[in-house]
């Protein structure tokens, strides 16, 4: 009998591969536990390793002129510099951008460029606009 590493402090138990030379009934007891075990998995964290992924969000509302000045660049294109969210760094994670059109936020798909890990240029063609950042 082999196990399948990692799995050797499950509830129920390591999971059981046959070794390269099993053959009949014992090959089958093995796949047929196996696939009872997974159709009756219940993510509990007993019988599985744990996953972790960080999908906590960050909410950045960037007032024109206040928390950022739009700088021009050439005839409508501006740029600003604007840090990432706190506990987030500019490779990591997935940016989106919106700006307020009366009460509406509208989402838009600035041209941005890293500065470092804490900073980046964004660039847009309208300087007066405020900006809402949503980070994942």
């Amino acid at each position: 009998m082999s196990t399948i590493p990692g799995t050797e402090g499950f509830t129920n138990g390591p999971y059981e591969i046959p070794d390269p030379k099993e053959a009949g009934n014992s090959v089958f007891d093995k796949l047929e536990e196996f696939m009872d075990r997974m159709a009756t998995h219940t993510h509990s964290g007993a019988d599985s390793n744990s996953i972790t992924l960080n999908i906590s969000k960050g909410v950045q509302e960037l007032v024109n002129t206040v928390d950022f000045v739009w700088d021009l660049i050439s005839a409508d294109k501006y740029r600003a510099s604007v840090p990432t969210v706190v506990g987030a760094n500019f490779d990591d994670n997935v940016r989106t951008y919106y700006y307020r059109d009366g009460a509406e936020p509208k989402q838009f798909h600035p041209t941005i460029e890293k500065i470092d890990n804490n900073n980046y240029y964004i660039y847009s063609n309208d300087n007066t606009i405020d900006l809402k950042v949503v980070t994942i």
